[in-house]
């Protein structure tokens, strides 16, 4: 419920059309011993027994794995990694690595985020004057929406990251200071590469 909820707002926070709203289904709930073995071997945030939610998502040239790790602090967010793989059975499993922003506003590389939802480019083109929207599948995106706990005075984030092979691009990282209650936080972008019209899967 979580992670549809989180996929939501960030849609309405970039302003996508309703219609476009991710349709993203909900991640098991698994031991950490049940994922497929190549994720399992890099998964290490969490061992045996212990539980994790994973979800998967195929694309036109790779499966990319959702898991979720533990959060650092008692009360903290729970993070996710992101593996990509050749197929579901994880084959070739590589991490994934996101590009971000520290709390100082400098460059970071993230190994696991907040938030991380799969997304499409979304097309528009007109059909019988009306307006119909398909989805490529490929490059694979990934976008985020959170609330930080690692930055006083900012109490959203939204991020659209582009994947290139085991590296999640930044193309849009946005931050609000206000987020006054039933109404979207006030964004401001500190890094805008101009990413296409996204939509969830």
């Amino acid at each position: 419920m979580q992670a549809r909820l989180i996929s939501i707002l960030a849609v309405l926070a970039l302003g996508l059309p309703a219609s476009a709203a991710p349709q993203v289904s909900e991640p098991a709930t698994i031991a950490a011993s049940k994922l497929p073995k190549p994720i399992r071997t890099l998964h290490t945030c969490v061992s045996g027994d212990g539980q994790v939610e994973m979800s998967q998502e195929r694309f036109a040239k790779s499966v990319l794995f959702f898991v979720s790790c533990p959060a650092k602090a008692r009360g903290g967010l729970q993070l996710t990694m992101v593996y990509a793989a050749r197929d579901t059975k994880g084959t070739g499993a590589k991490r994934v690595t996101f590009e971000a922003r520290a709390p100082d506003g400098s460059a970071a590389t993230l190994e696991a985020v907040p938030s991380a939802i799969p997304a499409r480019e979304s097309v528009t083109k007109e059909e019988d004057g009306r307006p119909l929207y398909q989805s490529k599948n490929d490059p694979p995106w990934i976008t985020g929406a959170w609330g930080p706990d690692d930055r006083p005075g900012i109490c959203a984030i939204v991020a659209n990251w582009r994947l290139q092979g085991e590296r999640a691009e930044l193309w849009l990282w946005e931050e609000a200071k206000e987020c006054p209650k039933n109404e979207l936080p006030k964004y401001e972008s500190k890094v805008d590469k101009k990413p296409p019209p996204l939509v969830g899967q």
